[in-house]
């Protein structure tokens, strides 16, 4: 079975390298699925959950992962991204802290630009625990 080259680049370092027999994850227009041989394709990755390999298979791995560029082409996935976790190492309570304390924040008086970055981390916050919960039922 042909496999498709998957890179996934974060500012530090090399998340993920290897040979994969699917990708799947949230672009503009909903969730996609990139396999071996497939057209051209450019996008940017909406916040979500990001699956290597099928389902149920012994080496499908599943994380959660914010916004990135995404290229394919018939042999490989590029992915750049700067936020980017395995679901499994997520530390919820962690999460959960950090959620409170930025639903704290948005208690306060803050001006608009602030006010939105606040509103951007809780919403990657949500969506970290939403996987989160959806990999672990």
């Amino acid at each position: 079975m042909a496999k498709l080259k998957l890179t996934i680049t974060t500012p530090s370092a090399i998340f993920y390298d290897d040979l994969v027999d699917i990708v799947t994850l949230r672009v503009n227009l909903g969730y996609k699925g990139f396999l071996p041989n497939a057209s051209e394709f450019f996008s940017n990755i909406e916040p979500g959950t990001l699956t290597i390999n099928y389902e149920n298979s012994s080496d499908m791995i599943k994380c959660h992962i914010g916004s990135g560029l995404i290229y394919s082409n018939k042999e490989s996935v590029n992915i750049i991204t700067d936020d980017i976790v395995k679901i499994e190492d997520i530390n919820l309570d962690a999460l959960n802290k950090q959620k409170e304390m930025l639903e704290n924040r948005l208690k306060e008086n803050l001006r608009e630009s602030l006010l939105k970055q606040v509103e951007e981390k809780l919403e990657n916050i949500n969506s970290r625990i939403k996987a989160y919960n959806e990999f672990k039922k």
